[in-house]
């Protein structure tokens, strides 16, 4: 999701020569800027002569389930692989940003700043936090952690919060909004051009909040997609997350402290992000 719109907000522009890896080609760039590789067993070795300026690192087994039964995988794909993508970037002197999450944190509290110890409650979060201490260890002079909380649209259709939503309310489904869980919900088209600005004013910090300015519960979120997309009130129900039963933790409230960021550039709307989103929607 994430790497797709890099790819194509960036493509737009002719000062950047884009590049992608990963698991499956996209019609966004040439062939030949295009590395297919399984980043279960990827090794920096393999693009050895390949020189690259700045370096993105999106990729992640984000499936809190899946990372829970399958530790393994979720080791390889989150930590494993962040090192070897640190020790690309660190082989070509690249700027490496390491998408991160918010769910490091417990979200006992919210409004955390980038200096809070993180304290993650499940597995996904916990490979997350790793792969951020991996890149620092291994490459720390180039590298800014990004922590964040982002929503999209993949081609085709996976099931992400905005995609999920949809898809159900296309079968006329009523879903349930939790409305004691809250982040700072951001597009990833305001992420894409958060990056360029950092890039060009060639920031220096070593771990970065980007987020929206609104700080939101995941109902409220579900609600504004609704009534964007013209759907009925009664298909999103309002709820508590104590009230379904999981053997997996999550944190209520990640919502993150963007006073850093704010000194930088212009923190952006939710309501601009989800007004991209639509109109991406109906481009597809």
């Amino acid at each position: 999701m994430l790497g797709s719109e890099l790819a194509f907000y960036f493509n737009s522009y002719e000062d950047y020569e884009v590049f992608g890896l990963g698991r499956s080609k996209t019609n966004i760039l040439s062939n030949e800027r295009q590395y297919i590789f399984n980043l279960e067993s990827f090794k920096s070795e393999q693009l050895e002569g390949n020189t690259f300026d700045i370096i993105i690192h999106t990729a992640a087994l984000t499936d809190i389930n899946l990372c829970e039964s399958n530790k393994k995988l979720a080791d390889k794909l989150n930590i494993d692989a962040s090192v070897e993508i640190a020790k690309l970037a660190k082989s070509c002197n690249a700027k490496l940003f390491y998408i991160s999450t918010d769910s490091v944190f417990n979200g006992t509290s919210g409004n955390y700043n980038e200096t809070e110890l993180p304290s993650p409650l499940n597995y996904y979060a916990f490979t997350k936090y790793n792969g951020e201490l991996k890149v620092m260890e291994f490459y720390e002079k180039k590298c800014l952690i990004v922590r964040t909380n982002i929503y999209g649209l993949n081609q085709p259709f996976r099931n992400t919060i905005v995609e999920w939503a949809l898809k159900e309310w296309a079968k006329n489904k009523q879903i349930n909004g939790f409305e004691d869980v809250y982040f700072n919900a951001l597009y990833t088209g305001q992420l894409a051009s958060i990056l360029k600005n950092l890039f060009e004013l060639n920031v220096e910090e070593k771990i970065l909040n980007i987020g929206s300015s609104e700080i939101i519960s995941k109902y409220d979120f579900l609600n504004k997609l609704r009534l964007k997309f013209g759907f009925e009130n009664g298909l999103l129900k309002k709820s508590k997350s104590s009230e379904f039963i999981s053997n997996i933790k999550r944190p209520l409230n990640t919502s993150l402290n963007l006073s850093k960021l704010e000194k930088i550039v212009d923190i952006p709307t939710f309501e601009d992000g989800i007004n991209k989103l639509v109109n991406k929607f109906r481009n597809i």
